[in-house]
């Protein structure tokens, strides 16, 4: 089972891996275009209580390759779960066997190792690591981008076609002992808007290569590395 983020949202992938029968969880972009063919699973929960709250069964479209003029449908799985503090994730999985509790608490494992090292940067890091992780957006961030977001709304509008910006700004919380650069990537397309932070404590003027070649990069990676971990698992089990 391959765990991701968010930023990794290529289609074309994860056909190849659900032909393979690799089996994958991520979230669901904000702006993710999809077909909902049939609600699985459904229940109204308490205003404080954590839990699924939706299941799906979603169609996507994607190109097998980049020129290609007919578009193929994956099946998915789309499960909208709400934590104890009331937010809400969407996220989705070619696997149409694990219950949806499981595909929730799968990746809430994911959360956990990122929470330890996010406590642990600040005190031990220091300057002797470089960092670039994801950070969950807040009232704060949010104002910081608002003017960029208007810009990229009236781009969209203009233009007629999606439009994605990167800037960047210092930020500090209570927990961080120094600012830190914060790079925000915008998309704007007509479903709506996508809007994702990464914080990082190296200096580069160009907002767009952090994100793409050194944040996306490190998605690659994991991707690769849980991918060769899965082969192993594998191949253990068929000399066993």
């Amino acid at each position: 089972m391959i765990i991701f983020d968010k930023a990794y949202n290529h289609c074309a992938q994860f056909a190849k891996w659900t032909r393979q029968d690799i089996f994958f969880v991520c979230r669901l972009k904000n702006n993710a275009v999809y077909q909902i063919e049939e609600v699985l699973f459904e229940q109204v929960l308490d205003e404080k209580e954590a839990g699924v709250l939706k299941e799906e069964h979603i169609h996507m479209q994607y190109k097998p390759y980049p020129n290609a003029r007919k578009k193929k449908t994956l099946c998915l799985r789309k499960v909208t779960y709400r934590d104890e503090k009331g937010r809400v994730y969407r996220f989705i999985t070619n696997n149409f066997e694990t219950s949806n509790e499981m595909v929730a608490f799968i990746y809430k494992k994911r959360w956990s190792i990122e929470l330890v090292f996010f406590m642990w940067i600040p005190i031990y890091g220091k300057d002797h690591v470089k960092f670039v992780f994801g950070l969950t957006g807040n009232q704060v961030l949010n104002r910081r981008m608002k003017p960029w977001l208007d810009k990229a709304l009236e781009a969209c509008r203009e233009r007629g076609e999606e439009v994605r910006l990167f800037r960047q700004f210092y930020y500090k919380v209570g927990s961080w002992n120094r600012l830190q650069l914060v790079v925000v990537k915008i998309e704007m397309n007509h479903r709506g808007p996508s809007v994702r932070f990464i914080v990082a404590n190296l200096e580069h003027p160009n907002s767009r290569f952090i994100y793409e070649s050194l944040y996306r990069g490190r998605d690659a990676m994991e991707l690769y590395m849980n991918l060769l971990h899965a082969l192993k698992q594998t191949a253990f089990k068929g000399t066993a």
